[in-house]
């Protein structure tokens, strides 16, 4: 039978035999903490990597998008009002989209034709006083 005196005992017997088993889990965790660290480390690389390349996939679609944009002609077409109810007085629904790139329609502003407006109002401004 065992008294309160033998606890002591069995408790460094415990202790004795526990030690090498401790020990090996130890050296376990050790592996498997530094192999989860390894495995953390690549994938915050591959993350950010990852947002790197979608970054500069973004910025080549707006620039392609920006090229395209620039090729539509409406600002420089004669019929383009500038008037956001009514943007082309010949083709109003192609006005300002990318269908208008191709436009049929297209006249290009003349600048002798703008010389010309501001000198008819001159002149009608004259003949009225």
């Amino acid at each position: 039978m065992l008294t309160l005196l033998d606890f002591p005992q069995i408790v460094l017997e415990m202790n004795s035999l526990s030690l090498p088993l401790i020990e090996s889990i130890a050296q376990g965790l050790k592996r498997e903490t530094m192999v989860l660290q390894i495995i953390c480390f690549c994938l915050t690389w591959g993350f950010i990597l990852l947002s790197v390349w979608s970054a500069c996939r973004i910025a080549i679609k707006g620039k392609n998008n920006l090229k395209t944009l620039h090729q539509i002609p409406c600002s420089r077409c004669a019929f383009f009002t500038n008037d956001y109810r009514l943007k082309c007085t010949v083709n109003p629904y192609q006005a300002g989209t990318e269908s208008a790139i191709g436009c049929r329609d297209f006249e290009p502003k003349s600048e002798s034709k703008a010389s010309c407006l501001s000198c008819s109002k001159n002149n009608f401004y004259q003949a009225n006083i």
